[in-house]
């Protein structure tokens, strides 16, 4: 009759003599093959208790550690020390081992009446639930099942707390199925680990959104080399493995960062906070260092400060509100003044001209603009509300504002042309006058007095009582007038302009 169980039942008939080795002892080699009649038994003992081995009459001892006498490990005899050159051996394997010898055949059996059963437990065992099918039943209930593909089945889902697959004793460790198509690994009755029926795995979370989801309070991810000469990488590859760009830093690295496509090297953060942009080794002190042109679309703020989103006009320059938001314009404000080498004003300027700007957008002089800024600045300083200033042969004349020089003065105002008042001299080359009788030719007759030159010019004398005379005469010296309509320093004419 057949017999299952696990008690030591014959596995030959008869004592095995193992084949003599002793003519390989040599006090150097341990380990022997195992053979009968010159090849490995079979079946081949399971462990080393089932073999008898004497060396030099001296019987040795089974010990599957190998720490002493001998072991079976594959097909050979290894002893924990190596056998004397010369010295004699004898083994043989003994009649008995721990097998099943089943000569019959059993039927198929069910759930609840397996086919194979254990002492009084008939409701536990082995049993054919389907062609080419192996099942084990415990109290009835299918818990194990290997199919004609030989899929292992594990019939129930089990759950975090009890995980239908768990090792040892530790009942709330192992592995559960928590849906349909899902997957989980649980540790001390949490689920910790997830795979839904996308493939998308989630740790610390049952519906992860992407293909890797980590959930956690302060979630963290690792990558940690097995030696500080290595270094971590999450790389990017097409379907067939080639990989396009890649992310390395960690071990050999240190706290550098660095960003790759294909093998070049594209970014790179060094240790001390550096960011290098096309290129690998940083210069000086500069946080970002760039080698090649920068192009940037939207608002780039910077230490507080608010960067323009798009390009100025021609000519503008950068500049602030005071309040951190930086924008292009003009160096000067509006209202300002320029002389200019050209018929026609230049961008962001109005000729000076005496027109009226609005308070507003509009078209003056064929530029449509925003006045509004200039038109604050002048108001009705210089004629109607928003009239320009009529600069057009005009000289510009600081305003006064109190010093007192020019007062009464308003600013805007204008002043006529004006000569300051002054006195002229008379350079007068010389001339005479003819001296008769004891008086002037007034009929005075009054004496002369003081001194006269004589015709020659050359000498001076007293006029005499009774020869000369002063005569009526003219002195022929002429003071004339120059000039014309206007009072001018040297010019030369200039267009005048205003910023609006």
């Amino acid at each position: 009759m057949a017999y299952l169980g696990n008690d030591l039942q014959v596995a030959y008939q008869s004592y095995k003599i193992i084949d003599d080795i002793s003519s390989s002892f040599n006090s150097s080699l341990t380990s022997f093959p195992l053979q009968i009649g010159g090849v490995a038994p079979v079946p081949f003992p399971i462990n080393p208790q089932q073999c008898l081995i004497s060396v030099n009459g001296v019987v040795q001892e089974p010990d599957p550690t190998g720490t002493s006498g001998f072991n079976l490990v594959g097909s050979n005899i290894v002893f924990a020390s190596a056998p004397t050159g010369g010295h004699t051996f004898f083994g043989v394997i003994l009649a008995g081992a721990d097998y099943i010898n089943v000569g019959v055949n059993y039927p198929s059996g069910s759930a609840s009446a397996p086919s194979i059963t254990f002492d009084t437990d008939l409701d536990t065992g082995i049993y054919n639930p389907a062609p080419n099918e192996l099942a084990i039943t415990t109290n009835s209930t299918k818990r194990f099942n290997i199919n004609s593909s030989g899929q292992v089945e594990i019939s129930s889902a089990g759950s975090n707390a009890a995980p239908a697959l768990f090792f040892n004793t530790d009942t709330n460790t192992g592995l559960y199925s928590p849906g349909a198509d899902q997957l989980a690994i649980s540790t001390g009755g949490t689920g910790r680990l997830f795979v839904d029926s996308s493939g998308r795995v989630g740790i610390g979370t049952t519906t992860p959104q992407s293909e890797l989801t980590v959930r956690g309070s302060t979630p963290r991810l690792t990558l940690e080399p097995t030696a500080d000469t290595q270094n971590c990488r999450i790389e990017f590859a097409l379907t067939d493995g080639t990989v396009q760009s890649r992310i390395t830093g960690g071990g050999s690295q240190g706290s550098e960062i660095r960003f790759s496509q294909g093998p070049t090297e594209r970014l790179r953060i060094t240790s001390d906070g550096k960011l290098l942009v096309g290129t690998s080794s940083a210069s000086g002190s500069a946080i970002l260092q760039v080698a090649g042109d920068i192009s940037a679309t939207g608002t780039a703020i910077i230490s507080g400060l608010t960067y323009p989103t798009s390009d100025g006009e021609a000519d503008q320059v950068l500049k602030t509100n005071g309040s951190g938001t930086l924008s292009f314009g003009s160096a000067l404000p509006a209202g300002t003044v320029i002389y200019y080498a050209a018929s026609t004003a230049p961008t962001g300027y109005l000729k000076a001209n005496g027109d009226v700007i609005p308070n507003g957008s509009g078209t003056v002089q064929g530029v449509t603009a925003d006045f509004s800024a200039l038109y604050a600045v002048i108001g009705s300083t210089y004629g109607s509300a928003g009239q320009l200033p009529d600069l057009r042969g005009e000289f510009i004349r600081g305003w006064d504002d109190g010093k007192g020089v020019d007062p009464g003065r308003t600013l805007g105002s204008t002043q006529t042309d004006q000569n300051k008042q002054h006195n002229h001299g008379v350079d007068d080359p010389g001339h005479g006058h003819d001296i008769n009788g004891y008086g002037i030719d007034d009929g005075s007759n009054r004496s002369p007095t003081g001194i006269i030159q004589d015709d020659d010019r050359t000498s001076f004398r007293q006029p005499s009582d009774d020869a000369d005379a002063i005569q009526s005469n003219t002195t022929g010296i002429t003071i004339s007038n120059d000039g014309g309509t206007e009072s001018r320093p040297r010019n030369i004419a200039l267009l005048a302009c205003i910023k609006y």
